[in-house]
């Protein structure tokens, strides 16, 4: 009979106008009486799904209902449910628990602290044969979500009207975190996130810091921070829920709060609580590569056709080259063959040729050979003339996948390439990718300063750091006009914290008043305007010196011509002496 008036008492609560039309998950519903199971099943007001303790659900129900045998039982339910990674730690949890006493109510809300569920109302068998709720706050004045030996009784199942129990743990349960003290764990991660503060320059302590400060202070608060180097995983989770980096910290309770440049995914969603309204959509990924120098920049320009076109003229070369020699082995009078060829390469690289009273076949393999030359070089000549009439960007490699033309290879940080291996974004030349020499943001940058081959992918903010900190280095890498993702920043608390949209609206408070604007005030003029969001650079005209290659290989032609011209002049004269 009291395992009855547990379960209408659950019943009830879940049945009452306050829960009207939510998603109720029945856990061990073998456990529950078939008049429990149906009455809930036949109910409007709510959805039913019944669940194993070890089967995972495809929802995040609003409600969970619990029976347990004994504390051990219920001990094992809660870690299981665990490893759901739909669960909804906000949830209403209704635990139905006919063999346990009051005075294993501590051991009971240590559990259920220990995986942040909050919001509980546990139905137990009172000494005069009766049903009682009880709950804890955690969050209540003082406790600051640490003291969960704090117990209430609500009422008892008999005595009470459904809807005034929750009521009665919503009056209850009113979260108060003035004065409290957070543990925040933090990279040293500029210009997001700076270890040692300078007191001369609130600045100094980054962007993300700062505003999180701000936040701390409106609500009263006092952050006691403890920093790690800037490490290379930042913390990723698994198929199965497994959380490794530091984030594994906050997973296991070390710590109240997470930050300092991490960007929001769905696993990380579906794990913590955040907000992101403090840098949303603030920063973006960019492809950086090496500045293109004289040759690269010449490459781009004038390299248009593929390595198979300029086979093709070297072959074109060695047939009119053996024809010329073959006619002229087979005439009747006696030329050098060797000035023929010369004047062949200069009519290549002059598209002229000289008057020639020589045989038809000749003639006509001249002919033939100008048309060819004329076809392949005429684009050229029309970029040339356009590029050197106009203003124009420098020549640089402004698309992610045109990397591939470009035999570049990848020098990504750890966390960055995790990041792109799980986007949809594939890795140019992932098989060259480097890890060893990459391993951070600030240490990829400085390989492709040190190397021509190499491209990455970082942060905005992160380039903007690192270019204060090198001024000299900048301007030999270039940020790429195309930008991949925006990136979503998160401060990231654990779950079932109760003053997370309190927390949103003041922190979106304090964006709107400018902060980060300010902040970002604070890079050097030079480093901010050399690069923006649309990887935009230095517009200016075409010297001479960027079209030193192709010139010097036009002036050897001419050399050549005029050297053949020479030389044929001496021989008439010879011969006319």
């Amino acid at each position: 009979m009291l395992a009855n008036i547990l379960e209408m008492c659950a019943l009830d609560i879940v049945l009452s106008k306050t829960l009207h039309g939510a998603d109720v998950a029945v856990i061990r519903n073998n456990k529950f009486e078939n008049d429990f199971i149906k009455k809930l099943h036949e109910s409007y007001n709510v959805k039913m799904f019944g669940k194993d303790y070890d089967v995972p659900l495809n929802i995040s129900p609003d409600v969970y209902i619990v029976h347990c045998d004994d504390k051990n039982h219920f001990e094992n339910i809660i870690v299981n449910l665990k490893h759901d990674c739909y669960r909804n730690t906000n949830a209403l949890f209704i635990l139905v628990l006919p063999n346990i006493r009051e005075d294993d109510l501590p051991f009971i809300f240590k559990i259920l602290w220990s995986h942040h569920i909050i919001h509980v109302l546990v139905t137990i068998k009172d000494v005069n044969e009766d049903a009682s709720i009880y709950s804890y706050l955690p969050y209540a004045e003082g406790r600051c979500g640490r003291d969960y030996n704090y117990s209430i009784k609500i009422g008892q199942c008999q005595g009470e009207a459904a809807r005034d129990v929750v009521e009665k743990l919503r009056e209850y349960d009113k979260p108060n975190l003035e004065n409290c003290t957070f543990n925040i764990l933090a990279h040293h991660y500029p210009p997001l996130v700076f270890s040692d503060l300078n007191p001369a320059d609130t600045f100094a302590v980054g962007i993300e810091r700062y505003l999180l400060q701000l936040l701390l202070e409106a609500e009263h608060m006092s952050p006691n921070f403890t920093f790690v180097p800037e490490t290379v995983e930042f913390g990723d989770i698994t198929n199965n829920f497994t959380v490794t980096g530091i984030m594994k910290k906050l997973h296991e309770s070390e710590v109240d709060l997470l930050f300092g440049g991490f960007s929001l995914n769905n696993k990380r969603a579906l794990l913590f609580d955040f907000i992101s309204i403090h840098l949303a959509f603030e920063d973006v990924y960019i492809p950086v590569t090496p500045n293109a120098e004289l040759v690269q920049r010449w490459k781009i320009i004038y390299m248009i056709f593929e390595y198979r076109v300029w086979l093709l003229l070297l072959v074109a070369i060695f047939i009119f080259s053996a024809l010329l020699t073959i006619i002229d082995n087979l005439s009747k009078c006696k030329c050098n063959s060797c000035s023929k060829l010369l004047k062949l390469f200069g009519n290549a690289t002059q598209n002229v040729v000289l008057k020639r009273k020589e045989n038809l076949s000749e003639n006509l393999i001249i002919i033939n050979w100008l048309w060819f030359v004329f076809l392949v070089t005429c684009y050229y000549n029309t970029r040339l003339t356009s590029y050197s009439t106009f203003r124009t960007y420098e020549p640089q490699i402004n698309e992610y996948m045109s990397l591939e033309n470009y035999n570049l290879t990848p020098c990504f940080s750890h966390d960055m390439t995790a990041f792109i291996k799980n986007s949809e974004t594939p890795i140019i030349h992932e098989q060259y990718l480097d890890m060893d020499s990459c391993k951070t943001a600030d240490l990829a940058l400085d390989e492709i300063v040190k190397s021509s081959s190499k491209y990455t992918v970082t942060i905005y903010y992160k380039y903007l750091w690192w270019a204060s900190q090198h001024p000299k280095e900048k301007n030999r890498v270039h940020v790429m006009q195309e930008n991949m993702y925006k990136t979503h920043y998160a401060i990231f608390f654990k779950r079932g914290f109760p003053l997370l949209q309190q927390f949103e609206r003041t922190m979106s408070r304090i964006v709107e008043c400018g902060f980060v604007h300010a902040i970002e005030g604070r890079f050097p003029n030079d480093v901010r305007y050399a690069s923006d969001y649309s990887g935009a650079f230095e517009v200016r005209f075409l010297t001479l010196y960027d079209l030193i290659l192709p010139f010097s290989i036009l002036a050897v032609g001419q050399l050549i011509a005029l050297v053949v011209f020479i030389v044929e002049v001496l021989q008439k004269t010879n011969k006319i002496h």
